[in-house]
């Protein structure tokens, strides 16, 4: 075994001991979530949406390749996403900061099965190399477009509606333009995709902790935007277009 080998083999068993010795972290932000929105009625199909996902878990944990990258997304965070595109049939989603793909791959499951498509947005191309030939791999390469360019540019562009919108964005921090820079990149990027959301659109937001962004939130509420965040590990947050 070389080093590469080694390091990737090592980093596959810290996060399996993360998901399973978590306390069941993963649990607290989906249940959080969706009963907040299932009060509300707002979830069209709340059973079933944990169906399969453990085995799904152990799929990714050993097969999905990080290459020299690491992923801050924590076991909540998988198990929010598998559920949002389970629980809203989602079919045309997009990702807003999709980094090497690991956050998004806990979508396709769903989409592949309802024969939808998932568009990737990343500036990096060394990143979008490697979640094309991962999610090739998985059997998601036909479900999947993976483009290495900004999302407002191909909101700009795009005409298809986007019913699950993920933003995991970070803007380069001596970007000219200060509303693009780090987080905060999440409010042009929400603005430029508004034509595209619809009633029942979901949007999923990371790094979203209470009261971290209150801008960006007042501007989910003016457009429908019901939804909560939550102060878990990373911070998520999940509205749904009413």
């Amino acid at each position: 075994m070389n080093s590469i080998d080694f390091l990737r083999g090592a980093r596959y068993y810290l996060k399996m001991a993360r998901s399973r010795l978590s306390s069941r972290d993963d649990l607290y932000p989906t249940d959080y979530l969706f009963r907040f929105l299932i009060e509300k009625n707002l979830v069209p199909f709340p059973q079933g949406s944990d169906e399969g996902f453990d085995e799904y878990r152990d799929l990714l944990y050993e097969h999905y390749d990080h290459g020299p990258f690491w992923s801050s997304i924590h076991p909540e965070d998988e198990r929010l996403l598998y559920n949002v595109s389970a629980a809203f049939k989602s079919r045309s989603a997009f990702i807003a900061g999709s980094y090497y793909g690991y956050f998004a791959i806990w979508a396709m499951k769903g989409i592949a099965e309802r024969g939808g498509t998932c568009t990737l947005s990343d500036v990096n191309p060394r990143v979008c190399d490697l979640a094309r030939e991962n999610f090739s791999r998985l059997g998601f390469g036909d479900h999947t477009r993976v483009c290495c360019e900004d999302a407002v540019s191909l909101f700009s562009k795009r005409k298809e509606p986007i019913d699950l919108l993920l933003l995991d964005a970070v803007g380069a921090w001596n970007d000219p333009r200060p509303e693009y820079r780090g987080k905060v990149i999440y409010y042009p990027i929400l603005q430029g995709a508004i034509p595209l959301l619809e009633k029942g659109s979901v949007v999923v937001m990371h790094n979203m902790r209470p009261n971290y962004f209150p801008q960006l939130i007042d501007l989910l509420e003016s457009i429908g935007g019901v939804g909560l965040c939550c102060d878990s590990h990373n911070g998520l947050g999940l509205y749904v277009i009413s």
